[in-house]
């Protein structure tokens, strides 16, 4: 993750399988999302996300022989879908997600 105000790179995750790991497909499917409303109770506050933009890279793997990974296309799903100005695009093999106000 990158502060683009302030330029400071923060590392926030990654995938390690233990050695000798096999039978892995050739496809997945993660997920992001903004969840502050978990109390079932109380309505999503949708209109509360703060603008948010995110560059997913394909999975890449020095495990020889593994081939290169890839990223499908991004929708959105849940409560907030249609309600927090989301878009996606493509830049180069990347995704690109920006959501919020």
């Amino acid at each position: 993750m990158i502060d683009t105000v302030t330029g400071v790179e923060t590392h926030i995750g990654s995938w390690t399988l233990p050695a000798g790991t096999k039978g892995l497909k050739g496809s997945w499917q993660g997920f992001v999302e903004w969840w502050p409303f978990n109390d079932r109770k109380k309505p999503p506050t949708c209109n509360l996300l703060k603008r948010t933009t995110v560059l997913f890279g394909p999975p890449r793997t020095s495990a020889a022989g593994a081939g290169a990974g890839s990223l499908g296309n991004p929708f959105e799903v849940f409560e907030c879908k249609g309600k927090i100005n989301y878009k996606a695009k493509r830049v180069g093999g990347n995704v690109e997600i920006s959501v919020g106000f």
